[in-house]
């Protein structure tokens, strides 16, 4: 697994989005990209686990991963499977790194 931060994630989404053709809010035959985001534990009151912090995000998940967007939005789903299509823009937490899967 190699880290890499969450601008390079939006990055090769955008880019991979606009290879591909795929617009916001359109069906698409185009297989998304996923990456994982783990949030740092200082964001929180009581302890996590990494897995529990952990979020994946797909390349058609949101406005933030399309170019000429005026929204932010970015969803994700809990590694634990205990959250779904959360946004995660809204909390505006510290990352502490993302790997491509």
């Amino acid at each position: 697994m190699e880290k890499v931060t969450f601008s390079e994630v939006r990055q090769k989404f955008m880019e991979y989005n606009e290879d591909h053709n795929v617009r916001y809010g359109t069906p698409t035959n185009t297989p998304p990209l996923s990456a994982v985001v783990v949030y740092k534990q200082s964001n929180f009151t009581k302890p996590y686990t990494e897995k529990e912090r952990s979020y994946r995000v797909t390349s058609n998940g949101g406005k933030a991963f399309f170019s000429g967007m005026l929204g932010c939005s970015i969803l994700g789903d809990c590694l634990d499977g205990s959250e779904f299509g959360v946004r995660l823009d809204a909390y505006r937490w510290d990352i502490d790194y993302c790997y491509f899967e």
